[in-house]
């Protein structure tokens, strides 16, 4: 593995892990520090990034027609089937439930990260074609 693949991959992981982490606090202490009222906005967000990540993993530079809607199908897949795993998660931690609306929230996100990952990819392959 190269380099960046391993910066891809650890930036990847690392970030699920961080989602897991944070995921295991317990809920009574998330609801002293004010941010659980914007609750499905931080889903948005936080599932949005990964999105970006899982695109960066898995869709491949080059063609960014409709040709490679497989590797975007599956960036999408592998960040939803996450977010359910987190939902799961969450029921076994105190004062967390698991939440369908949560589940809603953090598969917009990922739809979101995917396209946006795709625009910055479409304009960054642009740039290079200018630049030859």
């Amino acid at each position: 593995m190269s380099t960046s693949d391993w910066l891809r991959w650890g930036g990847f992981v690392g970030y699920m892990v961080l989602i897991f982490i944070v995921s295991a606090i317990p809920g009574n202490t998330l609801s002293e520090t004010g941010l659980f009222h914007h609750d499905k906005l931080l889903h948005l967000l936080e599932y949005g990034v990964l999105g970006v990540l899982c695109g960066w993993v898995v869709i491949q530079p080059g063609d960014l027609t409709a040709a490679n809607w497989v590797e975007y199908a599956l960036a999408i897949g592998i960040g939803w089937l996450f977010a359910v795993s987190d939902e799961i998660h969450q029921y076994f931690v105190p004062g967390r439930m698991m939440e369908l609306n949560d589940f809603i929230a953090d598969a917009a996100g990922i739809i979101l990260g995917v396209l946006l990952y795709r625009f910055i990819l479409a304009k960054y392959l642009r740039r290079i074609e200018n630049a030859v």
